[in-house]
């Protein structure tokens, strides 16, 4: 009767969500499907919605990085007015930038991931996107927060740093990559505002292409 008990202990122990959430490779027993997030699979509208926010994104901070950058370096403005002199360098650098920074951007999500599980995490490249995922890891929402954000935080900070030190005519291509990088987080953003409607004991899987998110059953 008395070990009985004990292994009836033990189950609903082990059925219970850790105290602290870690990232884990288990789930705890108790834990279900809540939900999962696939931009590739949303309709038309969803896919439409999230280029506009992108490209208003995109003119926001163009404004934003604009106002900063300006006073760092006062040669900028009439940097930007040659640029029509020199549109042929100026697209070639712009077209490096942008290339250099999706590369950096997910690099920083796999930086965090690999922080927060100690383990290499999965890169690849679509033909219209790349992607940082660990799929094999069931990861908390504080942390995920974290990696989500941490590409559009991090470079726009370096992004400044570099740009305070760098000759002036390189400086509106890092720009228009800053940009590129900022416009590019519509997702990440996407995915963060989707999060916080979930209840913060939960656990997320991305496996690049799409996140899941697993809890506890709702109460009836």
């Amino acid at each position: 009767m008395e070990k009985d008990r004990t292994k009836q202990d033990q189950a609903n122990k082990a059925s219970l969500p850790p105290r602290k959430l870690t990232p884990v490779k288990t789930l705890p027993h108790s834990f279900r499907p809540r939900g999962t997030f696939d931009i590739s699979q949303g309709s038309n509208r969803t896919l439409i919605a999230l280029n506009v926010v992108g490209a208003i994104m995109f003119v926001v901070f163009g404004w934003l990085f604009l106002k900063i950058a300006i006073p760092l370096r006062p040669e900028l403005a009439d940097e930007i007015l040659l640029i029509p002199r020199n549109m042929l360098r100026f697209t070639v650098l712009c077209v490096v930038a942008t290339v250099v920074m999706i590369t950096l951007h997910e690099l920083t999500h796999g930086l965090f991931f690999w922080l927060f599980t100690r383990e290499q995490p999965r890169l690849g490249f679509r033909l219209f996107y790349a992607y940082a995922a660990a799929p094999d890891w069931y990861i908390p929402r504080g942390q995920y927060f974290v990696v989500a954000l941490s590409p559009l935080v991090l470079l726009t900070l370096v992004g400044f740093l570099l740009l305070w030190q760098l000759p002036i005519w390189i400086v509106p291509p890092l720009l228009f990559g800053m940009l590129m990088n900022a416009g590019g987080s519509v997702g990440d953003i996407a995915v963060i505002l989707w999060l916080i409607a979930k209840p913060s004991g939960v656990l997320i899987r991305d496996i690049g292409d799409s996140i899941s998110i697993y809890g506890l059953p709702p109460t009836e």
